[in-house]
Parts: C-alpha cells; sequence; structure tokens
C-alpha cells in the first residue's frame, strides 16, 4: 500500500508522481493512503458513532428515511442491494446524502434538496457529515491534480480528474453501518462482497468497531478490507486511524483511457465476536450530464479486459451509474 503524508501532498513534489504510478497505474492496489490531515481524525471520531445510534434505531424509524423512488440512494437502505449470491445483503445498512454545497438544479435526481436528515433522532448527522466531508475533498482535490499531471505525462491528450472533484454536484456519501455479527441473520464470511466502486475517486475512513454494549472497540482491530490485485492475488490491508484512504472509481478508468485501473475489493468479517462496524466513504464522481469519454484505441491491452462490462461508448455518467446501480440492485428496482 502507498502512503503520503498530507504536508508532501501539499507540497506537490514532481517525485510523488511516482508514488502515483504505484497506487493507481497497472501494477498498483488502485489505493492511496494520505496521513496527518489537519482535523480529520476529530471529524472521524464525531462522525462514525452516529451511522450506529442510527443503525440500531427501530425498524419502523428507520424506513421513514428510505426513498424508494430514488432508487435508495438518499436516506437509508437496507436489504436492497444484492450480493454475487443473488441474495439481499442483510448484513449492513446505508446512509446516503450529497456533500456538494454548490447548485445544482439540473441534476434532479442527485441535488442536494434531496438529502433528508434524521434531525429527530441523530441531531449532530448531518453537521458531522458535511465536516468530514469537506476534509476529504479538500484531500483528494490535491490527489486529482497529482493524477491528471500523471495522465498527461503518460500520453492522454486531457486530463480531468481535477476539474470533476472541484465541479462536481452529483458526489455522493454514504455511511455504512454492519449489524454485529453475533446475528444469525447477517453470518457471512464478508461483510461487503467484491465490487469496484463506480466514481472517480472514493475517499475511505477508517472503520470503527463497536461491542454489544456499544463501547467502542479498539483502534487496534484490523480493518480488513481486501484487495484484489492487477495478478488475481488478493491483498488484506488496513487504513490507519489518522489517514484517509482515496481509490480509484471507474469513471476515472474511463476517463483516463485505462491509465488508472479500479480494483476489485471486498470487507472480511473480523475473527472477534459480537461486533458491529461502522465506516464512511465519500464518492467523488462527475455530474450526471457528464460524457464520460474513453479511447478505446488508446487502451492498453492489459486494461482492456478490465473496462467496466456496463460500460458503452457514448453514456453520461449518470447513465453510467444506473447501469451499475441496476446490476447491483436489481431484483429490487423492477
Amino acid at each position: 500500500m502507498q502512503t503520503v503524508s498530507y504536508e508532501e501532498l501539499v507540497e506537490n513534489e514532481e517525485t510523488l508522481l511516482d508514488v502515483i504510478e504505484k497506487a493507481y497505474g497497472p501494477n498498483g492496489l488502485g489505493i492511496l493512503t494520505i496521513s496527518g490531515v489537519p482535523d480529520y481524525a476529530e471529524a472521524r471520531t464525531k462522525l462514525l458513532p452516529l451511522i450506529r445510534d442510527f443503525g440500531i434505531l427501530p425498524d419502523d424509524i428507520k424506513q421513514q428515511f428510505e426513498r424508494k423512488e430514488l432508487n435508495y440512494q438518499f436516506g437509508w437502505s437496507h436489504g436492497i442491494e444484492m450480493l454475487q449470491s443473488g441474495k439481499p445483503d442483510v448484513g449492513k445498512g446505508s446512509y446516503y446524502a450529497n456533500p456538494s454545497t454548490k447548485e445544482n438544479f439540473s441534476n434532479s435526481n442527485m441535488a442536494v434538496d434531496h438529502n433528508i436528515w434524521p434531525s429527530e433522532f441523530v441531531p449532530s448527522l448531518e453537521a458531522a457529515f458535511f465536516d468530514i466531508s469537506s476534509i476529504m475533498t479538500g484531500v483528494a482535490f490535491k490527489v486529482a491534480d497529482l493524477c491528471d499531471r500523471f495522465a498527461l505525462n503518460n500520453g492522454q491528450k486531457v486530463a480531468t480528474m481535477k476539474k470533476v472533484v472541484d465541479n462536481s454536484t452529483s458526489s455522493k456519501g454514504r455511511l455504512l453501518y454492519y449489524f454485529p455479527t453475533c446475528d444469525s441473520a447477517v453470518k457471512m464470511d464478508q461483510w461487503c462482497g467484491w465490487h469496484c466502486d463506480h466514481s472517480t475517486l472514493t475517499c475511505l475512513t477508517k472503520a470503527m468497531y463497536f461491542d454489544k454494549d456499544g463501547l467502542h472497540v479498539s483502534e487496534s482491530l484490523r480493518d480488513d478490507l481486501v484487495i484484489q490485485a492487477r495478478n488475481k492475488e488478493q491483498t488484506s490491508m488496513s487504513i490507519p486511524v489518522d489517514s484517509i484512504a482515496i481509490q480509484i472509481g471507474q469513471a476515472a478508468q474511463i476517463d483516463s483511457n485505462g491509465v488508472f485501473l479500479a480494483t476489485p475489493h471486498a470487507v472480511s468479517v473480523p475473527a472477534v465476536a459480537d461486533i458491529s462496524r461502522a465506516t464512511y466513504a465519500l464518492f467523488l464522481q462527475p455530474d450526471w450530464n457528464y460524457l464520460l469519454k474513453c479511447d478505446m484505441n488508446l487502451v492498453q491491452p492489459e486494461a482492456m479486459h478490465s473496462m467496466p462490462e456496463q460500460y458503452q461508448s457514448g453514456m453520461t455518467f449518470g447513465e453510467f451509474s444506473d447501469a451499475t446501480v441496476k446490476k447491483f440492485y436489481r431484483s429490487n428496482l423492477e
């Protein structure tokens, strides 16, 4: 796993392009961690317990915050996403919101005004969500700048990642609560099945774990994120407590003509009984009407086989996103 400090990222040295290649290039794991980000550790500590607070509310209350008409992509979602087995994923619940502070009236199906907050039950959630999202977006912008420089140095005529991260009004935050491992209804080897993110960049926190009484379990508990490398070997890694992890998504893979490659990843259940898990993923992605551009003539043969199967030439990001959602939520959205 490639790591840089926030200070190194701010300095934006040319030598960091080697780190970008090792992290996101053809032989990388598709992930980079940034340590020592100002105010991040405190923001993480404030936010993650709040999704547990929501996750343990009675089902009839949580269901008030579901939005089926928006494909469950705002508010609460549980048991809607499908596992690889074709069974509903009941092991975790998600709370979605758009972290943008920009006007995005043109993207009505992803607009900020669709955000819904359980302020009566978890009053601090909204503010904590926006605080950490702002920090993560600022770090991701600096990473995107390096990625653009790397892409231009590697034969790309146009590099768009920094512009996407800075201008997007369609990004999505996903708070995740993984129900306790003692629950017989959610016993499984993986808390999250194999998938690639379809965003441009995905920012991740290290998860927090809680025992059956809601007490925070030691930070030393390994965060079992499993990544499938280019050679199909699986690598298990843990995000450091003080670090933001940033993964490459499929939209970046398409837009870069395969210079950057998204990697399949999953979350395995740790060998600790009766614990639950809380984490946050911020998907930075293009506007809904943004045209994804991939020149297949420029895609290297080794990258061709990993291009997203749901992508078709001429797709907007919105169309690509819809195709991806239907792929994982198929039986629930018919």
